[in-house]
């Protein structure tokens, strides 16, 4: 593991390789969420497609999590996708589902487990 202090896409771009694999965990689109001074560094949609084109570019894995919205699902549409339990958010009041959005397979089985797991997400992503 190495802390890059670096925009995203350029740490991206340079760690690139089919032996890598990318976590990323941008601030969630402000369609899909109750408070958009959420974070003390926002990304537009605009943003958002901007790292869209490089991810869907990668050699190398990508897992991406978010709640479901109209603008992740077309920017990584034909990526798998695995649904989180819901869980209330506080924000919004209402129950929301993290999404996590992969540009590779992960096996049904352990897509299965997270159903039980007390972090299902990082579960899928560690059984790759």
């Amino acid at each position: 593991m190495q802390i890059e202090n670096a925009p995203a896409i350029d740490v991206i771009q340079r760690y690139d390789s089919e032996e890598t694999l990318f976590y990323c965990d941008p601030p969630y689109p402000h369609s899909s969420r109750g408070d958009i001074h959420a974070y003390g560094y926002e990304m537009t949609d605009s943003d958002h497609q901007k790292l869209a084109e490089v991810l869907n570019t990668l050699k190398g894995k990508v897992a991406l999590s978010g709640y479901r919205c109209e603008l992740l699902d077309k920017l990584y549409k034909g990526w798998n996708c695995i649904e989180s339990p819901s869980k209330q958010c506080l924000s919004v009041k209402q129950p929301r589902t993290e999404i996590l959005w992969t540009n590779y397979d992960i096996p049904e089985d352990q897509c299965q487990n997270q159903l039980t797991s007390s972090m299902p997400l990082f579960d899928a992503l560690t059984k790759t």
